[in-house]
């Protein structure tokens, strides 16, 4: 059975129904952009490697706790999953990594990061694990701003930086599940961190919106959220080290287009820092610096 689905502006045909849910399903299959399929044909290839990644321009492969997974050309994801996966964990690794390295095939900046909608305008929350991003992120969906993806969002110059929206879903820690969430919308997606997902229908936003800001979230020793306009250089730097791919870039180097792409995305975005103290609910006042920074 083959399932479709809409994400980030492109259309999936998948052997694997993602999450096991019915509720994340395109209802009208088009010839589609992207095929998921399971395969193993590539393994003894990958099996004869000393490394457990092989990365080129148009071919990429990795091989993780949960299998081994072929993207190429920007269209074609293979996954050859152990026999002990769960689909949860499968899922996960297909709408992350996965998707990352296709999008990247395909020219466009994967930042890490929530991606909200405010009226016809994108922006965007980064953070490093545990900085609040997505604390942040619920609480102003609670107050009536819209979902465009969760984890990870794509633009690109050749798109005019527009936000394409992914899948109603998004993750969180238990802490923030058990507070902000309840009943069947919930999925437990993995066990090393301990991780839900939510999926909600009605606070996603299933257009594409320009990119017009983006907040990164730190945390500080003061006793007090600070935040500021971040400005010049220091600006693709923060864009730099915000990708999806950051860590990996930094073993080696970051491709001269990736760069470009974060120069250009620079020029045409507003950017605010905002560090909170550690230990603090810091929530609603950093939910109301934003809301100000949106209604200027």
């Amino acid at each position: 059975m083959l399932y479709h689905y809409y994400i980030y502006g492109l259309y999936f045909e998948s052997d694997i129904q993602l999450y096991e849910s019915e509720k994340l399903l395109y209802n009208s299959p088009v010839n589609s952009d992207v095929t998921i399929k399971t395969s193993y044909h590539f393994l003894p290839e990958t099996g004869s490697s000393n490394s457990n990644y092989s990365f080129s321009e148009n071919r990429i492969w990795f091989s993780t706790d949960a299998g081994s997974f072929l993207i190429e050309n920007g269209n074609s994801i293979y996954a050859a999953p152990k026999n002990d996966t769960s689909n949860n964990l499968l899922s996960a690794y297909l709408l992350g990594w996965c998707i990352n390295f296709l999008m990247f095939q395909r020219g466009c900046l994967g930042i890490h990061c929530s991606a909200l909608s405010h009226g016809n305008r994108a922006f965007l929350i980064s953070g490093h694990s545990g900085a609040g991003k997505s604390t942040t992120a619920i609480s102003l969906i609670k107050n009536g701003y819209k979902l465009l993806s969760d984890d990870i969002a794509f633009t690109s110059v050749k798109d005019g930086f527009m936000v394409y929206p992914g899948l109603p879903l998004q993750k969180m820690c238990r802490d923030i599940a058990d507070s902000f969430c309840t009943g069947n919308n919930l999925v437990y997606i993995d066990e090393l961190k301990d991780k839900f997902a939510s999926i909600d229908t009605e606070s996603f936003d299933p257009y594409p919106r320009k990119l017009s800001k983006f907040f990164k979230l730190e945390i500080t020793d003061s006793d007090s959220v600070e935040y500021g306009v971040v400005s010049g250089f220091e600006k693709v730097s923060v864009l730099l080290n915000s990708l999806f791919m950051a860590s990996l870039f930094r073993a080696s180097e970051y491709p001269v287009y990736i760069k470009n792409e974060c120069l250009k995305l620079a020029g045409e975005i507003e950017m605010i820092r905002i560090k909170r103290p550690s230990g603090k609910q810091t929530a609603v006042e950093i939910c109301n610096i934003i809301r100000n920074y949106l209604e200027e």
